[in-house]
């Protein structure tokens, strides 16, 4: 709505409804206005959400899982494994925060490779 066309309105109101306007659209004294702006400062403040999971699977040969945890600041830690194809586990633990991820891998077990069936020797003829 144009300015001139929200004038013409505002002076088209009965008398009551000219104060009602102003008081709820500048305040007595700004008192309206500040609290409106209080909430809407209230409203855009971030709360911490800290937060926690974990999971994992095992069946067969199949083992995996995660851990985390979170501050709800921006940090978090956790760490996850999986059992590799040569039979190791990996497991990696990591933080991360404003600098950035930060992961730690190792390795557990001894890998285990087949045997070598003298490739190009034997066969069809």
């Amino acid at each position: 709505m144009k300015s001139s066309e929200a004038d013409r309105e505002f002076q088209s109101l009965p008398e009551k409804g000219k104060q009602w306007k102003e008081e709820h659209t500048h305040g007595r004294n700004g008192s309206i206005t500040r609290y409106a702006a209080q909430i809407a400062q209230d409203a855009t403040k971030k709360v911490p959400t800290p937060y926690a999971y974990n999971y994992g699977v095992s069946a067969g040969h199949t083992n995996f899982g995660q851990s985390e945890k979170g501050n709800g600041y921006g940090g978090v830690n956790g760490g996850y494994w999986v059992n590799l194809p040569d039979g190791r586990v990996q497991k990696v633990s990591y933080w991360a925060d404003g600098s950035g991820y930060h992961p730690v891998v190792s390795y557990s077990g001894k890998a285990h490779y087949p045997a070598s069936y003298g490739y190009g020797h034997g066969g069809y003829h």
